[in-house]
């Protein structure tokens, strides 16, 4: 009887401890799983199809723009840069994909897009706020193909957690090389910013490393993410659960895979309020016009621009519209002087120049 009240102690503590682990999680329900457990990034591997059932190819004008992860039935999680003053309606999200350039595959699903929010704080000087959510048209059934990954809680340290991430997407294999054709996997070190910061320093480089943003990539080079792979995730696999969760997006970088200037990426934990606060105030109201924090830029936007950088920086979105490479001779776009008050959900109309500054007073409903 001893032993039967023992076994049923552990039985119970085992269950806890699960869901504890499980409560580090925002979303729940099939989040972070893998159906399929059949066995280009630079350096990195191809994945195997369903492997990262969550990611996602954001496509513009029918082309592969950026990549994002799906975090619920109806929205997906990706860059700032990714969607910066562009129209919703020229957008499609294809889900459950896993080779670029072919539309429609047996597993895949092509979603329009309904509306976009971006945070309201990002600039492209600094790579601040490199964070937008992309509401689908409808919700997407789950397959073996097509699931959502797991959120962190907003307060659990990943650099405690693990020492390495994945990144997965359709970016260049080799700075200013080719796209790659199917969906590449990279497993990368974190690291802390403080180094991160150094490496950077002794480099040349001047950009203030936020601790919004994580480091990811190694000492010497060589692997790293690159241009067309911006918005997609950076993730981590729990050891014990087997789900995986998001904790970085793919947001910025000097070059690609060059030694002491690892990655940059948007820290979720540091948007989880933001993302539950967007989703939740659009969802609840349909005629929705303002959400704190959250913009989509109008049809006509007065701008002004400015010169403020101090460093040469590469966003990672496919190049097939424009390049996105910063340098000091060049006009940067700021959106700090958008206050909550004045944050609008509307969308916009991409125009030259690329680079630009909001003026607030503008923007307004």
């Amino acid at each position: 009887m001893n032993t039967i009240h023992t076994i049923g102690f552990v039985f119970v503590l085992i269950q806890s401890i699960i869901l504890v682990i499980a409560s580090d999680w925002v979303n729940e329900g099939e989040c972070g799983t893998r159906p399929l457990r059949t066995p280009k990034i630079i350096n990195g591997t191809t994945a195997v199809h369903g492997h990262h059932p969550w990611i996602i190819s954001l496509q513009l004008n029918n082309r592969h723009h950026c990549g994002g992860s799906l975090i619920r039935p109806n929205w997906v999680l990706t860059a700032a840069h990714c969607v910066y003053r562009l129209k919703a309606d020229r957008f499609r999200v294809k889900l459950g994909g896993h080779r670029r350039n072919i539309s429609s595959e047996e597993t895949s699903i092509n979603s329009n897009v309904s509306s976009i929010y971006a945070h309201n704080g990002f600039n492209y000087a600094t790579f601040a706020d490199d964070v937008a959510l992309v509401k689908l048209e409808k919700n997407m059934p789950y397959s073996d193909y097509i699931r959502p990954i797991c959120l962190p809680s907003s307060n659990s340290d990943q650099r405690v957690k693990h020492a390495s991430a994945i990144v997965a997407g359709w970016g260049k294999l080799q700075q200013g090389g080719l796209s790659a054709e199917v969906l590449q996997e990279l497993e990368l070190p974190l690291i802390e910013n403080e180094l991160c910061q150094r490496w950077y320093r002794q480099q040349g480089r001047m950009l203030i490393i936020r601790s919004t943003q994580i480091c990811a990539g190694v000492e010497q080079g060589g692997k790293d993410a690159c241009q067309g792979d911006s918005g997609s995730p950076l993730f981590v696999v729990d050891s014990i659960t087997r789900r995986s969760k998001v904790i970085g997006i793919v947001s910025a970088g000097i070059g690609c895979a060059l030694p002491k200037l690892p990655g940059l990426y948007t820290r979720v934990t540091s948007y989880i309020d933001w993302i539950d606060r967007t989703i939740r105030a659009d969802e609840t109201s349909s005629n929705i016009v303002s959400v704190d924090n959250s913009t989509l830029i109008p049809n006509e936007v007065t701008t002004t621009t400015t010169n403020n950088s101090d460093d040469t920086v590469n966003t990672t979105v496919s190049d097939t519209i424009t390049s996105t490479t910063l340098e000091t001779s060049q006009t940067i776009s700021s959106l700090t002087n958008v206050t909550a008050d004045n944050t609008i959900v509307v969308e916009a109309k991409w125009r030259k120049p690329f680079w630009f500054k909001i003026d607030s007073k503008q923007n307004q409903i």
